[in-house]
């Protein structure tokens, strides 16, 4: 049984965590629907654009605020899109981290629009690249969009 929405923005906060494993699994399914043509090269996330620290402090985060609506295993529900598989890959394949980010920063958590701190935002987007098998590094991400442009994820 599913819990009900207490506020409707719930749903928004939940669709901005769903748009970054939809940008991980994207690249290969618009590869086949181009004839599987070779994509232009992009910059994608190298190895170390996260640290396993902040993916862990990440994961803490998602759990408190934005498993409710996408659920524990990031699969979605009746409130909100899951946060893996071709439709999440086919809303942010190609474009750079720093929109995944922005959105989260504005819309999400959905009952909180805005509510969490650029360090909470980029910590569980770090924890969304790590369930979407991008290897962690030394570093964590940057805490601004502009030094998550350059990115680009695709699978890992």
């Amino acid at each position: 049984m599913r819990r009900h929405m207490k506020h409707p923005l719930t749903a928004i906060a939940c669709v901005a965590m769903t748009a970054l494993l939809v940008v991980t699994a994207a690249a290969p399914v618009a590869a086949q629907r181009r004839g599987r043509r070779k994509a232009a090269p992009m910059a994608q996330p190298k190895p170390g654009v996260f640290s396993e620290a902040q993916a862990a402090r990440g994961e803490a985060l998602y759990a408190d605020n934005c498993s409710y609506c996408h659920l524990f295993d990031l699969s979605g529900g009746d409130l909100a899109p899951a946060l893996t598989g071709p439709p999440f890959v086919a809303k942010w394949a190609g474009k750079p981290l720093s929109e995944v980010f922005d959105y989260m920063r504005v819309q999400m958590p959905l009952n909180s629009p805005g509510g969490l701190s650029a360090q909470q935002n980029a910590d569980v987007l770090a924890f969304l690249l790590k369930r979407a098998g991008f290897p962690a590094g030394a570093i964590d991400l940057p805490l601004q969009s502009a030094g998550l442009k350059g990115i680009v994820a695709s699978r890992p």
